[in-house]
């Protein structure tokens, strides 16, 4: 009896990981602030930066795509090139200085929003004694959903998810989702992993609350775990050239994606000097 409990089991896990069709060279980048103003952070991009790296891309004929495309990869062409644009976090500057220029150029996007702090001032990361940055508020972001911009969970309150219990993490991911799909009136089925901290068992609860999609901060082009996306960050130091390796077929961009992934290290410094402070 209980080898057929187990079996049953391991079937049922099994199918709950089932991923869908990979996607093969789609650079998915991923932007935090983008404004004019000093913050002490790199993890920004003034508003020039950002147009030029629009524009930039538009010379290069990519096809931009959706939340969409990524939850039905089949209907996506192979041999374009394919470029998605995701925000982190949800800072009310995206309203004021990317959707513009998104509107401009006609460009869909997919914005993370910490559902704690919408509408209020930035709590869980470090300022360094500089202005809080605020985040979107709710009428900004139905705002720019009837334009078109999807929303995805960044968690409740910006926790990271490997260091607290099950249950935390559990809770956190709930309540980000029950929130968005009551004030967006519809499904919410990504998810952004705050500082790219994730695990095969938060795929395992994110799975069982209905997310399809989740995503990382880990350097790729391609992915088979659809609950394991990688994402190219785009920083304040990123010149001209190190944008474009981002999206390169060139041999060279094993250089950006080390540079990357020591970024991403470097993230974890925020984690440490909270727990400092705290």
């Amino acid at each position: 009896m209980w080898q057929r409990r187990l079996t049953c089991l391991l079937f049922r896990q099994m199918k709950l990981f089932e991923t869908k069709p990979s996607l093969k060279n789609v650079y998915i980048l991923t932007y935090h602030h983008v404004c004019d103003e000093w913050l002490p952070t790199a993890a920004r991009v003034t508003t020039r930066q950002f147009e030029k790296h629009i524009r930039t891309l538009l010379g290069e004929d990519v096809l931009f795509l959706s939340e969409m495309d990524l939850l039905n990869p089949e209907r996506v062409p192979e041999k374009r090139k394919k470029v998605m644009l995701t925000f982190d976090d949800g800072f009310a500057c995206l309203y004021r200085h990317a959707f513009p220029i998104l509107q401009m150029y006609k460009i869909p996007a997919l914005v993370f929003i910490v559902t704690g702090y919408v509408g209020q001032f930035s709590a869980w990361d470090v300022n360094f004694f500089s202005r809080k940055p605020t985040h979107l508020n709710w009428s900004e972001i139905l705002e720019m959903q009837r334009y078109g911009i999807s929303f995805g969970s960044h968690t409740q309150t910006h926790k990271n998810l490997r260091a607290v219990d099950s249950s935390q993490v559990l809770s956190e991911l709930k309540l980000s989702k029950s929130i968005l799909e009551n004030k967006l009136g519809q499904s919410v089925q990504s998810l952004s992993y705050p500082f790219g901290r994730h695990s095969e068992s938060i795929h395992k609860q994110a799975a069982e609350l209905g997310y399809h999609l989740g995503f990382t901060l880990a350097p790729g082009n391609q992915f088979r775990n659809p609950l394991s996306i990688p994402r190219l960050g785009v920083y304040l130091f990123d010149v001209p050239f190190f944008f474009r390796l981002k999206t390169s077929p060139s041999r060279l961009r094993r250089l950006e994606y080390l540079k990357l992934k020591i970024t991403n290290f470097c993230a974890t410094g925020t984690i440490v000097t909270k727990k400092i402070l705290r």
